[in-house]
């Protein structure tokens, strides 16, 4: 096997373990492609087709135009000009839809080879004329021709402008004559009238005014925090980074006598970048209001039971004492998005076992209030300060005494749990725990839709 092949397989397994279906995409497509270079054309469509059913599945719509592509110019190799015609024109849409240029491009001009295959010229014509016009708006040829597009939009835009302009003219004009016609007939109406509509337009340009400076104080906030979240994530990707940097010199150098352990270091930065991605993803969704929950009915009371015992173990393999009260009634049937729910209450397991010092305890209580299930999960010392409580679930937050620690992690777990609770309408806080570390609290809506 080829070390691209190998390097595929492992990015495959890789995207499996951390469930990243982006990643899942990307690597089966490479394998497909792979597959096809081998002779293996039955493998090739298998993989393609799984890896365009992942896209379909999870709205990927980036990934599903490029592995249709791969896809397109499999067919056309094999002389499947109808495959090439038909999935073309459906993808070509898609490109257009996302305004993807390079790909519009590419799909173009796979069509016009086959529609002159077809003896469709006129059709083959336009494609590459079309896929011309794309790749000289990319700046790659035919300066003049942008330019000249721009002098006459800039014209007909001038033209416009004088066009509105006389018909306001003429608007002013014909409401001039019914003014006139007003004040014959009642003065003091039109007076009223011509009041109101000063204080309409008065109030409109004040809350023009207003909407404005609404609109650039949120860019404002948007960009600044745009450029602290990059700050940030370049800060914690330049770790992993720097021990793959260094580990793949040593190996390059033939400086390193456990290979084999390098390649382990290597695999293990890797998964750490892509969880990393993988949080800045859903945090993402969650920003843009893009995340989609699974909404289904499920008995809460016989879930949070099997919970309890994984989470139990947990804390017991780490060293720690376990403490847990589930007071609940014998069937509770909630409408959840129960692998998100589990999401955050595990980030907040991970950050007790991590965070807390041993000997130790960790604490898990669940009750049922007013429609309402309450989550409680606290730990024993180090504490956070009152201060710094609300600021936990602000994203790569750490105290400095958890930054003296070598634990793994985003730095982004507490941020998206918090993301997905607000997704269901709950709410969760935290507060210094009795028992000397934080209690963490969710309260979560039986029925979020309700």
């Amino acid at each position: 096997m080829k070390p691209h092949s190998v390097f595929a397989e492992k990015a495959y397994k890789l995207y499996v373990e951390v469930n990243n279906k982006v990643g899942l995409v990307i690597s089966q497509t490479l394998l497909g492609q792979l597959a096809y270079q081998r002779g293996d054309k039955a493998k090739a469509l298998e993989l393609i087709e799984a890896a365009i059913v992942i896209a379909k599945e999870h709205n990927l719509k980036a990934r599903l135009i490029t592995t249709n592509i791969a896809k397109i110019k499999i067919s056309q190799q094999e002389g499947d000009v109808q495959t090439v015609v038909l999935l073309g024109e459906e993808t070509l849409q898609l490109a257009r839809a996302l305004e993807e240029l390079e790909d519009q491009m590419t799909i173009l001009n796979l069509l016009a080879e086959s529609y002159q295959q077809q003896d469709q010229f006129e059709k083959a014509f336009n494609a590459f004329k079309e896929a011309t016009k794309i790749k000289d708006s990319l700046g790659i040829k035919q300066h003049n021709l942008t330019l000249a597009a721009l002098q006459s939009k800039a014209e007909f835009k001038r033209r416009q402008t004088k066009i509105d302009r006389l018909n306001i003219e003429k608007e002013l004009q014909v409401a001039k004559l019914k003014e006139n016609e007003l004040q014959l007939r009642a003065w003091w109406l039109g007076s009223g009238c011509a009041l109101l509509i000063v204080v309409l337009v008065g109030y409109r340009l004040y809350q023009n005014r207003k909407i404005a400076a609404e609109r650039a104080q949120m860019l404002e906030d948007v960009v600044h925090k745009k450029n602290q979240m990059l700050a940030d994530v370049s800060h914690e990707v330049r770790t992993p980074l720097t021990a793959l940097y260094l580990q793949i010199e040593a190996l390059q150098h033939n400086i390193i006598e456990d290979v084999e352990g390098s390649y382990e270091v290597i695999n293990r930065k890797l998964a750490d970048i892509n969880h990393l991605i993988s949080d800045i993803h859903q945090l993402a969704l969650v920003d843009t209001a893009s995340l989609v929950l699974n909404l289904h009915e499920h008995d809460f009371a016989q879930v949070i039971q099997l919970w309890e015992r994984e989470y139990k173990q947990l804390a017991l393999v780490k060293g720690f004492k376990w403490n847990a009260t589930l007071d609940l009634p014998q069937k509770l049937v909630v409408n959840w998005d129960i692998d998100r729910v589990k999401q955050v209450l595990t980030n907040l397991f991970a950050n007790s076992v991590n965070y807390t010092d041993l000997p130790g305890s960790v604490s898990f209580h669940v009750t049922l209030q007013d429609k309402q299930v309450l989550m409680v999960v606290e730990d024993s010392s180090p504490t956070v300060d009152e201060e710094h409580l609300s600021e936990m679930f602000e994203r790569l937050f750490r105290t400095e005494a958890s930054k003296q620690r070598r634990v793994s992690g985003s730095g982004l777990g507490l941020a998206i749990s918090k993301g997905l609770v607000s997704a269901h309408h709950g709410s969760i806080w935290a507060e210094q725990s009795a028992l000397g570390g934080v209690k963490m609290q969710i309260t979560l809506p039986i029925n979020p839709n309700a």
